[in-house]
């Protein structure tokens, strides 16, 4: 089998990552330790040589000459190196040769079935063949389970110390927008009535300046009254625009800018929640329904015993099984 040699002068150590597959500590190494179980010394980083010396039964041989004493080896000192992808290919290749061996010869074998089964014997011949590639597809799956958990077990390990940080965190972050959120609703409400109060007050003086101007115009020559309408289309544009900032969104009415740079504002959506379950319209819902949900629905009205749908073809489905 091939294995992940440790570094020169690095701990011979297995880490924690080691599983079917050898991987060293490959720390410093400061100390010589001899195992009688296998009759030989092996280089040790401090904290492993500890180890092995208080726990496994090794013996001491002394510090490796020319290498500083490591008294104080770190938290993860022996964790060692995760083997690369092409490492772990080369180790599973080596090691279940025989085993990809075998699921080559069945597939090799697979054309010397007969497309079509004629006669009791063949098909005796046929059950006895998928019986044993099913005995090797255990196997394989076995393997693949064994040499896939020390991995599996890693990684959950990681995941489980960075996502507890990061759902702790996004936890926070939606507390805090949802502060925010209070706030930017009130600070929303509160500009559109100032808005729209300051939109009625513009209309007010628009439609009064209007009134005037017009009393004014017919009282005064061609040139005057013009300049005096003018002023009056005026004031009613300014009153338009006072109603268009009214009627401005969500976002415009409460939207913050920090000194970092932060643009915080509110965003309005659409979302819909089911509230009756049988008045539910599904015929609206059609076309939004994955077509793999439709067919989990479909096959989960099968077996509560439905053998009539419309839109279906509902059927009795027979396939071989070797025991």
């Amino acid at each position: 089998m091939n294995t992940i040699e440790a570094k020169a002068g690095c701990c011979e150590e297995a880490s924690p990552f080691s599983g079917s597959i050898y991987i060293p500590c490959n720390k410093l190494a400061t100390r010589r330790v001899y195992h009688a179980r296998d009759l030989r010394e092996y280089r040790m980083c401090a904290a492993c040589a500890d180890h092995n010396i208080r726990n496994r039964g090794a013996e001491d041989r002394g510090p490796i000459d020319g290498t500083p004493v490591d008294d104080a080896s770190p938290i993860g000192h022996n964790l060692g190196t995760v083997p690369t992808p092409e490492a772990i290919a080369e180790y599973l290749a080596d090691t279940y040769q025989g085993d990809k061996k075998r699921a080559e010869e069945f597939l090799d074998a697979l054309g010397r079935v007969p497309a079509e089964i004629g006669d009791e014997e063949t098909n005796k011949r046929a059950a006895d063949f998928a019986k044993k590639i099913a005995s090797h597809i255990k196997v394989l799956e076995g393997d693949h389970k064994g040499e896939k958990q020390p991995y599996l077990d890693g990684g959950r390990a990681v995941d489980g110390f960075f996502k507890t940080l990061i759902d702790r965190l996004g936890v926070a972050k939606k507390d805090v927008e949802r502060r925010q959120t209070v706030f930017a609703n009130k600070k929303a409400a509160e500009e559109r009535r100032r808005r729209e109060e300051e939109a009625r007050l513009a209309k007010e003086a628009a439609d009064r300046a209007a009134r005037e101007a017009l009393e004014r115009a017919a009282q005064l020559p061609a040139d005057a009254a013009e300049a005096v309408l003018e002023d009056a289309i005026a004031a009613e544009d300014q009153a338009e625009a006072a109603v268009e900032a009214a009627q401005a969104s969500q976002a415009d009415l409460s939207r913050t800018r920090t000194d970092l740079g932060v643009v915080s504002s509110l965003r309005t959506t659409w979302k819909g929640e089911m509230v009756n379950r049988d008045e539910l319209d599904l015929e609206k819902l059609r076309p939004y329904i994955p077509t793999d949900a439709l067919e989990r629905a479909i096959n989960a009205f099968v077996k509560a015993g439905g053998r009539e749908l419309r839109g279906a073809n509902i059927f009795e489905n027979s396939t071989v099984v070797n025991r």
